[in-house]
């Protein structure tokens, strides 16, 4: 194996914008899957980590993130 090897810095990360591309790609239903598993999964955690977590996937989408909590509250 043969290259040439090079250190540089990365530019900042943006770990949302492709997770978010993907989520306005989904059909509706597949939408409600997604945030009723999440939201189930959610329920059960530390409410100080949820709202991380919440964070996190408003980051991703606001309706994504509105859609998880309105889920929560329903089950």
């Amino acid at each position: 194996v043969e290259g040439k090897l090079e250190r540089t810095s990365i530019m900042k990360q943006d770990d949302f914008t492709q997770a978010g591309e993907f989520y306005t790609k989904l059909q509706p239903i597949e939408k409600e899957h997604l945030a009723e598993n999440l939201a189930s999964d959610l329920k059960v955690i530390s409410d100080d980590i949820r709202e991380i977590v919440l964070g996190y996937f408003n980051q991703v989408s606001t309706d994504l993130k509105t859609s998880i909590e309105t889920k929560m509250k329903e089950h």
